[in-house]
């Protein structure tokens, strides 16, 4: 039996990244026109726009880049363990592996040598004071969470949105 669990989405951007297209989708090309209008220089109105397009472009690859992330994160419960999907390759975590399993209210800092730290995508090295070091695979920076203590010393954690279910799976 598999079952996908998709973690909690709190921190999500995806609700203002489409606002903030419309936004600079309407702002760069008034920018455009303004020194058109004002000057009624068309010279000077194609050097901005040689500044706001490729802003307006910027600004669409970013945005498609942070709608994407917090997608990617996805956690796939098996009978024989855990595999964490993210943006490189998959995580398999087995059940054999799992020394302890137990529910943990967290809070991660910003951690420059982590692997995603995005709005909904934080996914990599933290150092938790109760816990110590661990690795993350979350979508939110604080809340209720899985942590999973493995035989090989290495710690876990992780954001589902039923919690029981892992925590089932390796009791």
């Amino acid at each position: 039996m598999k079952a996908k669990t998709i973690p909690i989405q709190t921190d999500n951007p995806r609700p203002w990244l489409w606002p903030l297209l419309l936004l600079a989708g309407v702002t760069l090309p008034i920018l455009w026109l303004l020194p058109v209008l004002w000057s009624r220089s068309v010279t000077l109105g194609v050097l901005v726009a040689f500044v706001a397009l490729p802003g307006l472009a910027l600004v669409g690859i970013l945005a498609s880049w942070l709608y994407r992330w917090p997608q990617l994160l996805v956690y796939e419960v098996s009978g024989r363990g855990l595999t964490i999907q993210t943006h490189r390759e998959p995580v398999q975590v087995a059940r054999s592996e799992v020394r302890q399993a137990k529910p943990l209210e967290y809070a991660l800092r910003w951690n420059p040598s982590s692997r995603g730290h995005l709005p909904g995508y934080y996914v990599g090295a933290y150092t938790l004071p109760e816990v110590g070091p661990l690795t993350a695979y979350v979508a939110q920076s604080r809340g209720q969470g899985v942590l999973l203590e493995l035989k090989s010393g290495e710690k876990i954690l992780l954001s589902p949105q039923n919690p029981d279910e892992v925590l089932k799976l390796f009791r």
